[in-house]
């Protein structure tokens, strides 16, 4: 018996997102280090005139099956406009939909997922906002989220139907997830501003004698052009821990690395950025 193949897209979990790990604790995990809490290293921004952007136009933006790095396996198409509920969350907070909605959201588009040849999976997503400020309060508010459970992990349950590790004849059950996330310090000047997050989940089960554990991380950054906050992440499943010692761990098994993320950006960022930049959304 081994653990069943996984496809590796994020719906419906927190992702969402850094230089260093926090939170759980787990077997074969890094040193563990609480990101320290948000502050703002330059506050000046100002209202950008424009029209409005919609969803469609920020999907326009985004790059091609054809123009992304021989090896990245797209299996997700982008979309506009996502219902709230499909939206990442940090520590039982509010989705990311949400906050930005109340902060004078435009237009929001889910971007493509891609496995990546090295393990794990990448995607974005682009928010576009009425200002530059109330992009700048979504990154502070995510921050401040994302801080709650560093200490603290919350922990609730994920049905195997919706994680799918297992292969069929385990049937249906119920995982306890722990999760914990971290962010690094809002940096914004003039047009642009940065923010790091990372969540941790250590996934957990009993079944007929049988222990299991799995860790996901995510790895996310985001960054504000203008108007525009783009959030980028990659994820992947890793230490799948069992008691049988028959069971082995998966082909897909990936931790992520910091690296893994800034070159999937920088494959993509400056098309990305000038297409926002010529539709007039920055």
């Amino acid at each position: 018996i081994v653990f069943a193949t996984k496809g590796g897209d994020d719906d419906g979990k927190a992702s969402k997102p850094a230089v260093t790990t926090v939170g759980v604790t787990t077997t074969g995990a890094g040193a563990t280090t609480t990101i320290a809490g948000t502050t703002t290293t330059t506050a000046a921004t100002t209202t950008v005139a424009g029209e409005v952007i919609d969803g469609a136009t920020l999907v326009a933006a985004m790059p091609t099956a054809a123009e992304t790095p021989t090896g990245w396996d797209r299996y997700r198409e982008p979309e506009a406009n996502p219902a709230e509920e499909n939206g990442s969350s940090y520590c039982n907070m509010p989705t990311e939909p949400e906050r930005a909605r109340a902060l004078g959201l435009w237009a929001l588009a889910r971007g493509p997922a891609y496995g990546l040849p090295q393990g794990g999976w990448f995607t974005f997503d682009i928010f576009a906002f009425e200002t530059d400020e109330g992009a700048n309060d979504f990154l502070r508010a995510v921050a401040d989220d994302a801080n709650i459970c560093t200490d603290t992990p919350v922990t609730y349950t994920e049905p195997e139907s919706d994680a799918d590790y297992m292969d069929e004849s385990w049937g249906d059950f119920d995982w306890t997830v722990e999760e914990a996330a971290g962010a690094s310090e809002v940096s914004i000047a003039d047009d642009e501003a940065l923010l790091r997050t990372t969540v941790q989940q250590r996934y957990s089960a009993t079944i007929d004698g049988v222990t299991l554990q799995i860790n996901r991380t995510f790895l996310v950054v985001y960054e504000r052009y203008g108007r525009v906050v783009v959030e980028y992440w990659v994820g992947g499943d890793w230490n799948f821990v069992s008691s049988d010692p028959g069971m082995a761990e998966p082909d897909y098994a990936h931790q992520p690395a910091q690296s893994d993320l800034d070159d999937a950006v920088e494959a993509i960022r400056e098309s990305l950025r000038s297409r926002l930049r010529d539709a007039g959304a920055t």
